[in-house]
């Protein structure tokens, strides 16, 4: 493992904390702390708390959640709700007026069978890319984003 910067490149850093995790988290693929708790929950509270926190403020937060998905997307179901929960926060607590949400993938679907067809190669290289901008982004800014669309 990579030993990390020698002077911490951010206000909040949040690498000891999840090396901290990796040391205590259930073996098996690794989705549980040994507390009971799952892994990829745990990073979606310190997220929704920061957001909230610092919505008034201009910030950026860059949060790599794979561990649940990376070897099964059918996984991906058990973060629905907290996700579902979380955006509607944002609208709540008017977060979502200030922030550019964007959720994405490395990569496309490349588990199975289907990973070594014609099909299944296409799949592999399109992620998932999805952009949420604010109201008043569309307001001010119409061309910028009649160009992200498609």
């Amino acid at each position: 493992m990579f030993e990390g910067f020698a002077k911490q490149p951010t206000d909040y850093y949040f690498r000891p904390y999840h090396l901290y995790n990796i040391k205590h988290l259930i073996p098996w693929k690794e989705m549980c702390l040994k507390t009971g708790k799952a892994n990829i929950e745990e990073s979606l509270k310190i997220y929704e708390r920061f957001s909230l926190l610092f919505k008034h403020s201009c910030h950026f937060s860059f949060n790599f959640l794979t561990s649940l998905t990376h070897d099964d997307s059918s996984n991906l179901n058990a973060i629905d709700e907290k996700m579902r929960t979380i955006l509607e926060k944002f609208i709540a607590n008017n977060v979502a007026e200030n922030t550019v949400l964007v959720i994405m993938g490395d990569h496309g679907n490349r588990i199975g069978d289907i990973q070594h067809s014609f099909v299944g190669r296409i799949e592999e290289r399109m992620p998932l890319f999805s952009i949420y901008l604010p109201q008043k982004f569309h307001q001010l800014f119409p061309d910028n984003v009649k160009n992200l669309e498609f």
